[in-house]
This record gives structure tokens, C-alpha cells and sequence, in this order.
């Protein structure tokens, strides 16, 4: 099945928005499916975007055997919840070099002490060092409020 949503404007909280709800798609995917390869086990390249943004959850991944950097994200944080890491967030972050560009790290524990970017260990080039506290405390914040009616694992 195919579902498109049509967005205006991809502002960072409509992103976080959607990251945590790839997340939780990707945390039900493992659940059900325990012998998943972990993402930096799997084979799995980074490859960057061709302009068009579709976020597909991990057997798709899987099975194209490419992601970038919403779709790691999302798997790797995923993996995080799994093993017990339960205030793992995947968030965007905006380039401060293009501001039309987004990026999606990791955090294990919910802090910048903890922060991954599995499109790098799969292949990308480094981000530039931003600042990274206000962009985790905004998507923590943003997912606060909007996951709250969830009964999701948060």
C-alpha cells in the first residue's frame, strides 16, 4: 500500500512529526520480525536524495539495499528503542549552510552527548558541527506534544 501525504511547508516539526512516525512503524517492523539484520549489519548504503522525498520503512529498505538519511534515522532509532533505549529520538536538524536542506541524526538517550548520524557510518559525508542542543530540544518538545494521545512506546 502506498500512502502520500501532501505537505505545504516541511518545517522542522513537521519533519520531527514524521520521523517519529516512521520510527514507530520501523519499532513495529523489528517487534514483529526479530531476525531483521541491524541496520549496520544489513548491508544497507547511504545514498543522497534525488529530490523527491517517499520514507519507506525497513523491509523496503531492505530490499533496495539504499536509504537516506530519514529512513536510517528512523531504522537506527528504531534499533535503539529495541534494545531497551527508550528515550532514543531521531530529529531533523537544518543546514546552516543551506537552509532549504534538513538532516535526521539520532540520539540514544535523548541528549547531544549520545548523538549518531547513521547516514555518515553508512556512507555520507560528515555534517558540519551545528548547533545541536536547541534543534534536539525543539523535536523532543514538538514530540512531547504531539505523541502524547499515542499509544505508542515513547
Amino acid at each position: 500500500m502506498k500512502i502520500t501525504f501532501q505537505i505545504v511547508h516541511a518545517d522542522l516539526r513537521t519533519v520531527a512529526i514524521l520521523l517519529e512516525a516512521l520510527t514507530a512503524l520501523d519499532q513495529v517492523w523489528l517487534h514483529d520480525h526479530p531476525r531483521t539484520p541491524r541496520l549496520y549489519q544489513s548491508g544497507v548504503r547511504y545514498v543522497p536524495e534525488d529530490g523527491s522525498e517517499i520514507w519507506p520503512i525497513i523491509p523496503i529498505v531492505l530490499a533496495r539495499g539504499t536509504g537516506n538519511c530519514d529512513m536510517l534515522a528512523a531504522w537506527r532509532c528504531a534499533e535503539m528503542r529495541a534494545d531497551g533505549f527508550t528515550d532514543a529520538v531521531a530529529f531533523p536538524i537544518r543546514s546552516t549552510i543551506d537552509p532549504s536542506l534538513i538532516h535526521c541524526l539520532v540520539s540514544r538517550d535523548g541528549t547531544t552527548n549520545t548523538i549518531e548520524d547513521p547516514s555518515n557510518v553508512l556512507g555520507a559525508p560528515a555534517v558540519p558541527s551545528l548547533d545541536l542542543v536547541p534543534a534536539l530540544e525543539r523535536s523532543k518538545q514538538w514530540l512531547r506534544r504531539s505523541c502524547r494521545s499515542w499509544s505508542l512506546p515513547r
